[in-house]
């Protein structure tokens, strides 16, 4: 017959103890990891490109807002009753000026969205397989090694009997 050289079978329960305890201690940091990718897909796709449209409509308002005060200032009747519009003229420019730039970080705030959801949908796969194994391979793993330590104690509490 042939000899097993199995000398410790409590280290095999060692170690389905700690493939268990992996899966419990690796669920919420696998979560957490989950919860931190959502949030920074959503603070690129959602909150940046909402600011910058935000400010769009405020750079918006405020030009129409120059423009129509350089309107009044030159819609005096005589060219002589009209004030100086150099001002209201600054102001014009300055708010086309901000109204190009928040097109401009809008455009890129976009473009900066779409790739970090990319990058966002790369990570979740994988974490979500690193989850499955927490939940289902290392439980089932565990399980299988029980199963096998059950049946090298009885081996070898058989190979005591006959010794004996």
């Amino acid at each position: 017959m042939a000899k097993s050289n199995v000398r410790d079978i409590e280290s095999l329960e060692s170690l389905r103890v700690a493939l268990l305890k992996l899966g419990t201690d690796w669920d919420p940091i696998v979560q957490s990891i989950r919860t931190t990718v959502q949030r920074a897909d959503e603070y690129f796709s959602q909150d940046r490109v909402g600011y910058w449209r935000g400010q769009i409509q405020i750079a918006e308002r405020k030009l129409n807002e120059a423009k129509d005060q350089l309107f009044q200032k030159r819609s005096a009747a005589r060219a002589s009753d009209r004030p100086p519009a150099t001002e209201a003229v600054q102001r014009v420019h300055q708010s086309e000026k901000r109204l190009r730039l928040c097109q401009d970080k809008h455009h890129q705030a976009r473009a900066i969205a779409l790739e970090m959801s990319r990058h966002c949908d790369n990570l979740l796969g994988p974490l979500a397989d690193v989850r499955e194994h927490c939940e289902s391979v290392l439980p089932e793993a565990a399980e299988q090694l029980k199963q096998l330590i059950i049946h090298l104690r009885r081996y070898a509490e058989r190979g005591d009997g006959k010794s004996g």
